[in-house]
């Protein structure tokens, strides 16, 4: 039992690290863009999907990132410095979902965001953030309402992972 309550605590305690890690990092990023002007964007505005993935966690990080529009379904590829970001962890696995989450709420015509961070791959779909999050992204209109959902469903992203391990 006792092994049982500190495996919890560790979990609350890394929770809550993500928790403030993530509110602190968009806090900077949509303080000075409010990446919901960029909403009802299509994936193919190179514009737009630059915009809005410099304004989330990560930024310093991204080395490149591709528009996949030749056919549908439609996707943006987004590669990462392996040295700074990895998939693997709970940390970076979190960001990535972060991400994720906002360009398919904001990005109408994105049905997948795959990652490239070395030699690891890490794609999630339209689909499997809707159900994690039992909502349609494509209903949220805000910075706030977003925020809001992303935060009760933080403690749940550790299931999620599991789903959608990366490669």
């Amino acid at each position: 039992m006792h092994i049982k309550s500190s495996r919890l605590i560790w979990i609350a305690c890394i929770c809550l690290f993500m928790i403030s890690g993530c509110s602190q990092s968009n806090n900077q990023s949509t303080e000075n863009t409010d990446l919901f002007q960029y909403k009802n964007s299509f994936v193919g505005d190179n514009s737009a999907v630059s915009h809005i993935l410099n304004g989330l966690p990560l930024s310093g990080s991204l080395t490149s990132f591709e528009l996949a529009t030749e056919e549908e379904p439609y996707g943006i590829l987004v590669s990462y410095n392996s040295s700074s970001v990895n998939p693997t962890t709970n940390e970076g696995f979190t960001q990535m979902v972060y991400n994720t989450t906002y360009l398919i709420t904001l990005v109408q015509n994105v049905d997948w965001v795959q990652y490239n961070i070395g030699d690891q791959t890490l794609r999630i779909t339209r689909e499997q953030l809707n159900e994690f999050y039992y909502n349609d992204l494509q209903n949220f209109d805000s910075t706030s309402s977003l925020e809001g959902l992303v935060s009760l469903n933080i403690s749940r992203i550790f299931k999620f992972k599991e789903v959608i391990a990366p490669n």
